[in-house]
């Protein structure tokens, strides 16, 4: 029997304050097959996250006002998203965003440098592990 994943669509809600690198990976992302909801750190992003009921989301650690520690408190407390994986995605060193995963119980990250063109193949290869 098949559950008909391959045939829905995957949800990603990323969260940065720098227009242009939303720009880049929610067209990357698209380009992909992905339903992309592009935020930047505005009031009331986390209602905003919570309706789009996203299966993973990407969230900037250094946004002026807001940053991703703070806001991934509020996002796995939200009803409905507990479960949802939150990547930060910063281009802050990598032992440093280890390091941040690890104090503030994100559940991994993706370092702003990465390639573009592997970013779907990450991003989907986290949620099949997941889900296995």
């Amino acid at each position: 029997m098949e559950d008909g994943s391959e045939d829905t669509q995957l949800v990603v809600v990323l969260i940065d304050d720098e227009e242009m690198v939303r720009l880049n990976v929610s067209n990357t992302l698209r380009h992909e097959g992905w339903s992309v909801i592009s935020l930047g750190n505005e009031p009331g992003v986390s209602f905003s996250v919570v309706k789009a009921k996203p299966n993973i989301i990407l969230l900037d650690l250094d946004m002026p006002g807001l940053t991703g520690e703070d806001l991934i408190g509020t996002l796995h407390g939200a009803h409905g998203l507990p479960d949802t994986p939150v990547l930060f995605f910063s281009g802050l060193p990598e032992a440093e965003l280890a390091e941040r995963v690890r104090h503030c119980g994100a559940d991994g990250y993706i370092s702003k440098d990465t390639d573009m063109a592997e970013l779907n193949g990450i991003l989907r290869s986290y949620l099949e592990s997941i889900e296995a």
